[in-house]
């Protein structure tokens, strides 16, 4: 790579060849860029057709929680709270908008369309935009006609309308390039308006790893908070990043999923080339244990508290990062 795909430096190095990808027999390069400490790997090595795979079984490790979501959402009293509350991604967009209302919101990358119905029930004007068809199809289907099969691009060349706010949840790290995102982004935006985004956080493992993250191609980028302070810079945006110090999730220990995920794993494909599932079934007595420490640790409220009281005290990251971009018109 001659430059990085997030900030456009060309001060950018190869730090990890033939990187185990997403599919069987993939390998990748993986690229490190000085300037706003961002790993990528090529984006010409993207392949769409994973996303039609992904959203076309219902049981896809990693994914299938996206569809139980997506089928428990209309069940809820407040949707939004109930989405918050079972992985931090959509808590920087409930603490953003728990006390606002009457705003213009597009979501980009809306997958299913559970969260942009969590929107519209909570008395927001939103429309969603996704590149997948299946989950367009199926969030046209369980939410209403507010959906639209596009790219941001797309979206962009056909309408006319300006958003108070751009929502995209685990998006950023799936795109080819965040500078065009961007660029696209503000054409769309208010003169106030902002970007809110969750990916996952770099900055929350040690800074000799490679990708700790989804495995490529389906997680192009993985990037931290420098990453971020850059793209605000070059996009003329003020920045903040959401807080995640109070935090109490539900449905998860916030200091056993730090240990869990600090443990060095070897990366292994997920799918064959044909695109059957590598999924190794663990044994009755493995699930079985596993079933008992969730109900401990998780489910058990008071151990639940607790842990997530000493990981807001001491760890203060989470492996998801929430960033606020507003519009700065001194400087557009």
């Amino acid at each position: 790579m001659e430059y990085c795909i997030i900030c456009g430096s060309k001060n950018v190095k190869e730090i990890y060849n033939n990187f185990p990808g997403y599919v069987e027999n993939k390998f990748y390069e993986i690229f490190s860029c000085k300037d706003c400490d961002s790993h990528f790997i090529n984006p010409e090595k993207i392949d769409n057709k994973l996303y039609d795979i992904i959203y076309s079984i219902k049981n896809v490790p990693g994914y299938n929680r996206y569809y139980e979501y997506a089928k428990i959402i209309k069940h809820e009293k407040n949707p939004l709270k109930y989405l918050s509350s079972k992985e931090p991604s959509y808590f920087p967009v409930y603490k953003y908008l728990r006390n606002k209302s009457k705003l213009k919101v597009l979501e980009v990358g809306c997958g299913y369309g559970y969260l942009t119905f969590a929107l519209k029930k909570a008395g927001f004007d939103v429309v969603g935009i996704d590149i997948s068809h299946d989950a367009i199809d199926f969030a046209i289907s369980n939410y209403g006609n507010y959906f639209y099969c596009r790219s941001i691009e797309d979206y962009i060349n056909n309408t006319n309308e300006k958003y108070d706010l751009i929502v995209a949840t685990e998006l950023i790290e799936h795109l080819p390039s965040t500078k065009i995102f961007f660029e696209q982004a503000k054409k769309i935006l208010k003169d106030e308006g902002s970007i809110l985004l969750t990916t996952p956080n770099k900055d929350y493992f040690k800074k000799d790893e490679v990708w700790k993250t989804d495995l490529p191609p389906i997680h192009v980028s993985w990037l931290g908070k420098k990453s971020f302070v850059e793209i605000a810079k070059q996009n003329g945006f003020k920045i903040e990043f959401v807080s995640f110090t109070d935090y109490y999730p539900k449905h998860e220990n916030r200091l056993l999923k730090y240990l869990w995920l600090s443990i060095q794993r070897k990366p292994e494909h997920f799918i064959t080339e044909k695109g059957d599932w590598l999924i190794k079934d663990k044994s009755t007595h493995k699930k079985l244990i596993g079933t008992m420490l969730k109900w401990i640790m998780i489910q058990f409220s008071p151990i639940r508290f607790l842990s997530n009281l000493l990981s807001n005290l001491f760890l203060k990251e989470d492996n998801v990062l929430g960033v606020l971009l507003e519009r700065n018109q001194n400087t557009d």
